[in-house]
């Protein structure tokens, strides 16, 4: 298989997981398109200013505003002053925040599990290292080519 051929084999993975994940979600969580999972996975336990979010994000400002505004309207998160700098708000999780997190991470390992569950043990610390090596790979070169900071700077 080319390089060509893996990379659109992964990318033609990537969209049929998505898939997957969208049905899965469908029909074990009536108000799944409710919850913004990733704004909501970006939020540290202490919370974040929306700058610190638009940069994990990798969205404007104005976006940014409009996720944190329609989650706090739906009780997903609060917005307070930052102690810091007066002018900018901090974004902290709701419980009820915290209690959807913990059953998305639960249901997303459920899903896991199903998927990986034919797999020999052999097949499944291979398509973890090819895993591990191909998103270390991928890292690189976003971080030598791309400007924009990433959530882990």
């Amino acid at each position: 298989m080319t390089n060509t051929n893996l990379i659109y084999q992964t990318l033609a993975n990537a969209r049929l997981l998505k898939r997957w994940i969208r049905i899965q979600l469908d029909a074990n969580y009536a108000n799944a398109d409710n919850l913004p999972f990733e704004l909501l996975s970006h939020i540290d336990p202490e919370g974040n200013t929306q700058q610190e979010l638009g940069l994990r994000l990798r969205c404007s400002k104005q976006e940014v505003s409009r996720l944190v505004k329609k989650a706090a309207s739906d009780g997903w998160v609060t917005m307070t002053a930052d102690p810091a700098d007066k002018r900018a708000r901090r974004v902290s999780l709701t419980e009820q925040a915290l209690k959807a997190l913990e059953q998305g991470m639960q249901f997303y390992s459920g899903l896991e599990a199903s998927l990986l569950d034919d797999l020999n043990p052999d097949e499944l610390k291979q398509l973890k290292s090819a895993t591990k090596t191909l998103t270390r790979l991928i890292k690189q070169q976003v971080d030598q080519n791309d400007k924009k900071p990433t959530d882990d700077q």
